[in-house]
């Protein structure tokens, strides 16, 4: 029970890649089946739907504040734990969790626009483009490079 404990509510530390994805992968299922859930319970909808071809608000392609309100609702219940994970593993690259913070508060800022309304707006895009392009160099970054030899400023090398 120790090291679940400081997997997912320990922000201080270093892991590895191998230990970062053996306690995210969890989460994105835990965070796809509440979706799925949370998806039929209040929309009705027994999964996730997409849809290929018209575009307009009809064929599902446009968030609405319910899936505003569900994203957001699951980012909180799941922030903690992804948050311990990541940080952890940007002290193994010897950096600081800072940009971690940032991509999960501009997740909220855009499921808070999407709640709004504000979602199918040039502004709302050019947020989802600094998302996606920060989300992705994480993902490269903490995902698929190795981390710092030795001890650094965050602890020693994990095993």
């Amino acid at each position: 029970m120790g090291e679940f404990m400081t997997r997912y509510f320990a922000h201080s530390g270093r892991i590895t890649r191998k230990t970062m994805w053996i306690g995210i992968i969890p989460l994105v299922v835990i965070s796809m089946v509440l979706e799925m859930i949370l998806a039929w319970t209040f929309d009705g909808q027994a999964g996730i739907t997409f849809s290929i071809g018209d575009m307009s608000t009809q064929s599902g392609m446009h968030a609405t504040a319910g899936d505003g309100w569900r994203q957001l609702f699951i980012l909180v219940l799941l922030a903690y734990p992804v948050s311990t994970l990541l940080f952890k593993r940007s002290h193994d690259l010897n950096v600081s969790g800072i940009l971690v913070a940032i991509f999960l508060s501009l997740l909220v800022f855009s499921y808070l626009m999407v709640i709004a309304g504000l979602s199918p707006s040039w502004f709302a895009g050019g947020v989802n483009i600094v998302i996606s392009l920060l989300g992705l160099y994480l993902f490269i970054t903490l995902g698929f490079l190795p981390g710092t030899k030795g001890s650094n400023l965050y602890g020693a090398q994990p095993d």
